[in-house]
This record gives structure tokens, sequence and C-alpha cells, in this order.
């Protein structure tokens, strides 16, 4: 008795028919992971393309138009490949495609998470306010530029102790200096001119607070820095702070809808390129 084999309610099909199911229980999952993706990767195309309405075109948003089209294009390409007896070679493809896939996704989940913390920073009592430039259109600020003053603007009233750097040099197409146009762009608003210097000579965000930190020494003001920049770059803003060895805090302008995109994914790349080269 002890040994006798038990049959199951169904004739001992039981164990056939769960067999059967597994692997159809796998296909389904698998299908509607697929579809996921493609939806994922069909918005994050559409989310790409819509800077490039507003004339706005940067390695960020190219890069992210090129990854969306490569996943969507694979995700079609294996299907119908895979009808037409190509499954062995999808065997090995599908295990990488879907590593370098998480591995980068795990990356760009990190290095936002950074972003969020750079831009909630929020800045002590004591500090120097550094308002980094961007895109001057002969002698107009950029919308990027504009919504950077009107916060610095906002911040400086509520602290009327606190002393300023305008920083910024004049590139191409720009018919004043990004450092004057963020100057004129403060008094206008009420600010008062002596509470601000000009660093006008900077191309990059290295010059900007390498250039006023120098300012800031030579007119013995508070070394710790109140940076005024979109909330995407912050972090880096802050790393590059600390790495010229001050502490840094966050005075973040919130970026235009239709361009975050293009920048936040650029901004993804500076990081990136920033931390292979420290390595």
């Amino acid at each position: 008795m002890g040994n006798e084999e038990i049959p199951s309610w169904d004739g001992g099909k039981t164990g056939v028919n769960m067999k059967k199911k597994q692997p159809n229980i796998s296909r389904k999952a698998t299908r509607v992971f697929k579809i996921a993706v493609g939806i994922l990767s069909a918005m994050s195309f559409l989310w790409f393309l819509i800077p490039l309405f507003r004339g706005i075109c940067n390695i960020g948003n190219l890069l992210g138009i090129i990854a969306s089209a490569a996943v969507f294009s694979y995700l079609i390409v294996a299907s119908k490949l895979g009808k037409r007896g190509y499954q062995k070679v999808f065997r090995i493809l599908n295990p990488i495609a879907v590593t370098v896939a998480t591995i980068g996704l795990a990356w760009v989940t990190v290095l936002t998470g950074c972003m969020i913390a750079g831009a909630s920073s929020t800045p002590p009592e004591n500090v120097t306010v550094v308002v980094l430039g961007c895109q001057v259109k002969g002698t107009v600020p950029s919308k990027h530029l504009q919504l950077r003053i009107e916060k610095a603007a906002e911040y400086l009233k509520a602290h009327p102790d606190v002393l300023c750097i305008a920083s910024g040099g004049k590139g191409d197409g720009e018919d004043l200096s990004e450092a004057q146009v963020i100057y004129n762009g403060l008094v206008e608003r009420g600010i008062e001119p002596e509470r601000i210097r000009k660093e006008d000579t900077s191309t990059n965000t290295v010059e900007n607070l390498r250039n006023s930190l120098d300012i800031i020494r030579e007119n013995e003001w508070e070394e710790t820095l109140a940076i005024v920049t979109d909330e995407y770059h912050q972090f880096r803003a802050g790393m590059i702070a600390g790495q010229l060895g001050v502490k840094a805090y966050a005075v973040p302008a919130h970026s235009p809808w239709y361009s975050f995109s293009a920048y936040y994914a650029r901004e993804l790349l500076a990081i990136t390129k920033d931390a292979l080269v420290r390595s």
C-alpha cells in the first residue's frame, strides 16, 4: 500500500496538461512584455521628437530618437524573422539585447535619481548665487536663460543680503555676453546692480564655476554657492563645484516641457562622459 501509485483525477493526464500549459503561459508573458516594450519605445520616440518641432536638435534627442527606433525595429524584425526559421539566431540575440537594455535602463534610473536629489538641495542662508548662462539670441535670452534669470531674481529678492555672480561668455550668434544679459535681466527685475558681478569669459560649466570662484575669492564673498540652472543640470554643476573644493546648493529653474527630453538626455550623456573620464 505504501508504494502504491495514486492515480490522478483525470486518469494520469494532469502532468501532461501542466507541461502543455507552462509553455503557453511563458509565451503569453513574453508577448505581453514585447507589447509593453513596443509601446514604451514608441512613446519614447515621440517624446524625443517633440523638441524638433521647436527647432531644438542636439545629441540628446537625436540619440533618444535613434535608440527608441532601434528598439521598436528590433521587436518587429525579431517577430517577423522568428516565424521564418531564424529562432536559433534570436535565441542568442535576445538575451544580449535584454541585458544591454537592462543595464542601460538601470544606469539611466540611477542618474535620474541623482538629478532629482541634486535639484532638491535647499541652500542655507549664507551663500553666493551663481547664475549659469546659456544661449542668447542676439541680445535676447533664450527661454531657458530667461527662466534662470527669473528664478535668480525671485531668490535674490527673498534674500536681500545675498550677492550674485552672472556667469557666461559670448558665443556664436550672441551680440552680448550671457553674463551681460543675465545682469540686465536681474536689474530690470529690481535687483540692485551693486549686488551683481559679471563673469563673461566662460564657455562651459567648469569654466563658469571656476571663474566665478575667482571673482568670489577676490571680493572675499561667501564661497558656499547657490547655483541657478535648470533642474536636470543641478547634479552635474554640484559635482563640479565639489571638485573645485566648494559646497553647492540648488536654485532650480524649471525647463520648458517641449525641450526637456533633449536636454535631459544630453545631460545623461554629459554625466556619463564625466564619470568615464574620472575613472
